[in-house]
């Protein structure tokens, strides 16, 4: 462990390289799948965004002893690439995007719980560093919410699969056959 961490910060700052690498290889496809669209241009600039402050975290945890390479940002390529591989294509295009919305939600509420621990241990540059990266990554987030708003504003182009591919379709009318399911269970339920 970083003898200048805390146990709590070390392991947030482990889970944070996760978090950002998974955070910038899911964006970075979503974004190639959704290319053309203006969502599918701020998910690529902030996979861009991700991918920065990964190598700033680098940069700020490597001088403190701890590392974050190979393991800890292989893990979030692993999860980038099995979300990538087959979460996105069971969803509509607007279901997609809300979800990696939660991706950049994780990584800013775990930097203000490292913030507040290096504000209790007197750490004002690990504060710093903390507060900037949630507000860049408060900032791509911004973004992409704006656009994903301004999917609803065309419904039936919102709801078409996330993945273009035959693979993707597919995958989306096992997510719509089994979302009927559900609804046809649900209804006869209600109705006992």
């Amino acid at each position: 462990m970083s003898p200048s961490f805390h146990p709590t910060e070390h392991r947030g700052y482990r889970e944070l390289y996760v978090s950002l690498r998974q955070l910038a290889e899911h964006w970075q496809r979503l974004g190639g799948r959704l290319a053309g669209e203006r969502v599918g241009s701020e998910l690529v600039a902030g996979a861009a965004a991700a991918r920065a402050l990964l190598h700033a975290l680098s940069a700020f945890t490597e001088p403190r002893g701890l590392y974050g390479r190979p393991l800890a940002t292989g893990l979030g390529g692993v999860i980038a690439a099995a979300r990538n591989l087959a979460g996105d294509r069971l969803l509509e295009r607007n279901q997609a995007v809300r979800l990696a919305l939660l991706d950049v939600h994780h990584a800013r509420e775990l930097l203000d719980y490292l913030a507040r621990a290096a504000e209790h241990r007197g750490d004002a540059d690990a504060v710093a560093f903390c507060n900037s990266a949630r507000k860049r990554l408060g900032k791509a987030k911004d973004r992409v919410r704006g656009a994903y708003l301004q999917m609803a504003a065309d419904p039936d182009r919102a709801i078409k699969p996330a993945e273009r591919s035959l693979a993707g379709w597919v995958a989306s009318r096992l997510g719509v056959a089994t979302g009927t399911l559900g609804e046809l269970v649900d209804r006869r339920a209600g109705r006992r």
